[in-house]
């Protein structure tokens, strides 16, 4: 009966849905990942749902913040219909703006931009400082 009890307790483990990554950032942001920490991606905590809906697909490799804004840095898929590589390559860069509500609209993602869109929109939007991650 214990073995049986003990094989159940495995099992759950194996077939939980919990990421191997959630890392918080600020608000409901938070960077996680399911089965590598390659697959990060930046993802909003939904306190309804009890979900965390991706706002940048898998990718992200660098993220810097500040109390207005989140600075998203990820390589896209080599393939567009296939998520097992990485294009490193290519850079794509996204704007988030920082929202405190349940729920995070698409309005407020501004990307994927090329280094030299982001450079003018960031200026544009006079981001200002910011603090970098650590991942």
């Amino acid at each position: 009966m214990k073995i049986k009890i003990f094989l159940i307790m495995l099992l759950s483990q194996f077939c939980s849905c919990d990421g191997i990554y959630n890392k918080h950032i600020l608000g409901n942001f938070y960077l996680t990942a399911c089965d590598t920490i390659h697959e990060l991606c930046l993802s909003y905590y939904d306190s309804v749902s009890k979900c965390y809906p991706i706002i940048v697909d898998c990718g992200v490799y660098d993220v810097r913040y500040n109390k207005e804004y989140i600075i998203v840095k990820r390589h896209p898929f080599l393939k567009p219909d296939s998520r097992l590589e990485y294009n490193e390559d290519v850079t794509e860069f996204y704007i988030v703006k920082v929202v405190h509500t349940t729920y995070f609209g698409d309005e407020n993602c501004l990307g994927p931009f090329t280094e030299e869109e982001f450079v003018t929109k960031e200026k544009e939007l006079n981001v200002g400082k910011l603090l970098e991650f650590p991942f």
